[in-house]
């Protein structure tokens, strides 16, 4: 029996063994040709995303299977087999990103067409993503993102919610040109194209100096802005805006000098002159500061004058803005007798704009006995805004004010409008 036990135990051994050295033994290349038949069979027809990210994985398979095979017999080929099958990895790889790629462009394009003029978060969150992959390929859709606000703004109500976008793509448009980069176009077809760099750069200024000046109440950056197209050669420089944005900003400026000068100290009747005299002075210093604010006015409401067509329609309008000089001709000169400015505002109107960033330089009275003892009595000048043909203008005040408080009426310069926009770039 024990004999019997230890044969059978001695059985299992040798056949252990044997299960051993059969596994070690086996063929590592055993159905390659027929693995690499199937494989040819699954990857050549997939040329979709799905199909070649099958390809893919399925030649891994492969390569992790068979890239041991060693050369011989039967397989004296296997190499080559297993290099073309792993060279395919990388190539199939390239195309289905590229195809990955160009669906998520294709859908980006889609969402900004179709939500243009109906959701503009819609089309600035699909155009962020278009710029963040392809700046390059779609650069030129910076310049209807920097319009988009400002049409919005232009509304009765307006819309302001996409001021700050409008502003940042303005301005990262106009760096853009002044750096020299290359646009695909100057604007997205058809109806937010402008007719070339200088037109794009012009209304650029411009949108960000009117959202500034009427909306967002940075009167100074808005004249900076309004400033550089008032230089340029361009349809925008045409519009009476541009000169209202300037003088928008002068306003303030003019009646927080009044105010400073109104509260002057006056040499009393009889005083003595080492006392008299420096009160005198100052007013005299002061008074000059007035006159070349009220020089720099005169000068923007006669752009914005010259500006205005003769039509019947106009009329009104343009009789508003000829009082409104009337009304700073005689914080001027000092006059309530503005019968003259009628005759002059043709000529303010051809002179160019000051830089708002220069200093204002005073003008000293052209008569030395308009000198008073007393400073000026001119109330502070209140200049609206150009509105339209039914503006009216504003009666001036006793005290400083704020400004204009009415928007500027449509552009009178050529300038893309707000109509359906079939595409969104390059297809």
């Amino acid at each position: 029996m024990k004999t019997i036990i230890k044969q059978l135990f001695f059985a299992v051994i040798l056949a252990t063994m044997a299960l051993s050295v059969s596994a070690q033994t086996a063929d590592p290349c055993e159905g390659l040709n027929e693995a690499y038949g199937k494989w040819v069979e699954v990857q050549f027809p997939k040329k979709d995303i799905a199909g070649l990210k099958e390809a893919v994985e399925s030649a891994k398979v492969f390569i992790e299977k068979y890239g041991t095979c060693p050369t011989k017999d039967a397989y004296k080929d296997s190499k080559e087999l297993v290099d073309y099958v792993s060279g395919q990895i990388p190539i199939k790889e390239k195309r289905a990103k590229v195809l990955e790629e160009q669906r998520d462009k294709n859908e980006l394009i889609k969402r900004f067409d179709a939500n243009l003029g109906k959701n503009w978060d819609e089309v600035y969150a699909a155009s962020k993503d278009l710029l963040a992959r392809w700046p390059e390929e779609f650069r030129h859709v910076k310049l209807a993102l920097g319009t988009f606000g400002y049409d919005e703004t232009r509304k009765n109500p307006p819309v302001t919610k996409w001021n700050d976008e409008t502003i940042k793509y303005a301005k990262e448009a106009i760096a853009d040109i002044e750096a020299g980069k290359t646009f695909a176009a100057w604007g997205v077809p058809k109806n937010w194209v402008y007719k070339g760099k200088e037109d794009a750069l012009g209304w650029m200024n411009y949108n960000i100096g009117y959202i500034l000046s009427f909306s967002k109440g940075d009167l100074k950056g808005g004249a900076l802005h309004m400033y550089k197209v008032s230089q340029m050669n361009v349809d925008a420089s045409k519009d009476a805006a541009v000169y209202g944005a300037l003088t928008k900003y002068y306003i303030p400026l003019l009646n927080a000098e009044v105010k400073k000068l109104q509260e002057l100290p006056i040499p009393a009747e009889n005083e003595p002159e080492e006392t008299g005299k420096p009160k005198a002075d100052a007013i005299k210093a002061q008074t000059g500061v007035i006159r070349g604010l009220a020089e720099r006015i005169m000068e923007t409401l006669g752009q914005t004058y010259a500006r205005i067509d003769n039509s019947p329609g106009q009329k009104a309008f343009k009789d508003g803005i000829l009082n409104q000089f009337k009304e700073v001709y005689g914080t001027r000169f000092n006059t309530k007798d503005t019968s003259p400015a009628a005759g002059m505002i043709a000529t303010y109107g051809s002179r160019p704009v000051a830089n708002p960033t220069m200093p204002i330089a005073p003008i000293a009275p052209e008569d030395p006995a308009a000198t008073s003892s007393a400073p000026t009595t001119t109330a502070p000048t209140t200049v609206a805004k150009p509105t339209g043909p039914t503006t009216k203008p504003v009666a001036p005040m006793a005290k400083p004010v704020t400004g204009p408080t009415t928007k500027p009426a449509g552009t009178t310069g050529t300038k893309p409008g707000v109509a359906k926009v079939k595409k969104a770039g390059s297809r």
